[in-house]
């Protein structure tokens, strides 16, 4: 098999790389990830504006809100969209909120997530993001009243920057996003989020989900695809702020199965089933996966660290599964381009543009 290092040597420019993999024998090609290995430079992608300011200056930031586009569909935006629509270019954005460029997927992450249904990419966040981003999870824990009342969820303070991350964002790309996108507005939604900080013995154990091809569209829980594309569906996000090690609770895996045919063998419900697979990773690592596979949270064993992960879930701009809403108050402070992620569930006309605001 070809060296993970060559797998990754594309996602990243030139001046962003160092990579060390493990090379203990006892390494599954395929699970894949008991690794060492920095996806970034020390200063990671903090160094390009990622965190360029600490979460509390974002409080009373005023920004137009996508709310108030009652003419989305009349004039500039319906027009664009059109024309885009007959030429055949509707690109999505080549940079996030924060003007960072999107991190393309390479070929062989690609293929690994469209054939196994999820695929880990290690240690992508720096160590003083992943730093400051652990301290907001434990005061939205303990100290909740400490934080404005708009951003006392996991998207909120210095975890909004997740949202639209270039490594999502390179990702979505090739999976989740529509044509109705332009450089100011991205081409899927964010429909969910939600933290969870697990103590040793913390059990989640709960098979759910898989053979996301029978699925039909309105399920959102799919997998879909024809000659040279795929489309996934209900896409999750996951980013683990702690190391996690194979074996001690993280999100456990039927690898292939959103394409299955059969339903998951009777053994699967016993969690030492060799069917279930799952990774090893270092802290500021994401983990994405499909929600048509089927997969399952495990019991954290591990007795030095928490788990501590955001789980963000994605969706295309005509669907919704989930009733959550992110705070009206939070969405006006964002970025033009990050309210995209939340904009109303349906496609005609739905591709708003600044100059429509």
């Amino acid at each position: 098999m070809r060296s993970l290092n060559a797998m990754f040597s594309r996602a990243l420019p030139n001046s962003r790389r160092t990579a060390r993999l493990s090379s203990s024998p006892t390494a599954s090609p395929l699970c894949a990830w008991p690794i060492t290995y920095s996806f970034c430079s020390r200063e990671s992608l903090s160094s390009r504006g990622v965190m360029s300011n600490s979460w509390p200056k974002m409080a009373g930031t005023r920004r137009c809100s996508i709310r108030r586009r009652s003419s989305i569909g009349k004039g500039t935006s319906h027009d664009l969209v059109d024309t885009r629509k007959r030429e055949g270019i509707m690109p999505n954005p080549t940079t996030n909120a924060d003007n960072l460029p999107s991190i393309p997927l390479t070929e062989e992450l690609r293929y690994l997530f469209d054939t196994r249904g999820w695929v880990l990419i290690p240690g992508v966040l720096s160590e003083s993001e992943i730093q400051e981003m652990r301290e907001f999870c434990y005061q939205l824990k303990q100290e909740p009243k400490s934080i404005p009342e708009h951003h006392r969820y996991s998207i909120g303070g210095p975890l909004e920057t997740l949202t639209d991350h270039p490594v999502v964002l390179g990702f979505m790309h090739e999976f989740l996003a529509s044509a109705y996108a332009n450089e100011n507005c991205y081409g899927f939604r964010l429909e969910s989020t939600f933290l969870t900080i697990r103590a040793n013995g913390h059990d989640a154990f709960q098979p759910h989900g898989g053979r996301g091809m029978l699925n039909f569209p309105g399920n959102s829980h799919t997998y879909h695809l024809h000659y040279d594309k795929a489309h996934s569906g209900l896409t999750r996000v996951v980013w683990e702020l702690n190391p996690v090690q194979k074996g001690c609770g993280g999100t456990m895996f039927l690898t292939g199965s959103h394409k299955g045919a059969f339903p998951a063998p009777k053994s699967t419900e016993d969690r030492n089933s060799p069917l279930w697979e799952d990774y090893t990773c270092p802290a500021g690592s994401v983990l994405i996966f499909t929600e048509a596979i089927t997969h399952t949270g495990a019991k954290w064993t591990d007795e030095t660290v928490d788990r501590i992960a955001i789980f963000n879930c994605y969706n295309t701009v005509g669907n919704k599964w989930h009733q959550w809403e992110p705070h009206p108050q939070h969405l006006e402070e964002m970025p033009f381009k990050r309210q995209t992620l939340f904009r109303p569930v349906h496609c005609q006309d739905n591709a708003p543009t600044l100059d429509a605001v």
